[in-house]
């Protein structure tokens, strides 16, 4: 896994209009062009939240890689669900700090 490819596409997705209109027009083509294993494709085919947390990627990029492609109506979603994984993942001791 690559926690560095995940974030470059999801940065890229959140930033670059014309990367939004490719991933919608064509997801596998567009995901191909990337260094990617299988169950990174998945998670950000479905852009699957607690999937791609628990990896982990930056929650940041995942937001505004949600909110481009489902539109800002849909952030209470996302915080929602991202809510939803941090309340079950175990903090370790480096976070607490």
């Amino acid at each position: 896994m690559s926690t560095n490819a995940m974030e470059v596409v999801l940065f890229r997705l959140a930033n670059q209009p014309e990367d939004v209109a490719r991933f919608r027009a064509d997801p596998d083509t567009y995901l191909a062009e990337h260094k990617l294993d299988s169950s990174e494709v998945g998670a950000l085919r479905a852009m699957d939240i607690e999937g791609m947390a628990a990896i982990p990627v930056n929650w940041m990029l995942m937001m505004g890689a949600y909110q481009a492609l489902h539109g800002r109506p849909k952030q209470p979603e996302y915080l929602q669900r991202i809510r939803s994984h941090a309340t079950r993942r175990p903090v370790s001791r480096k976070e607490e700090v």
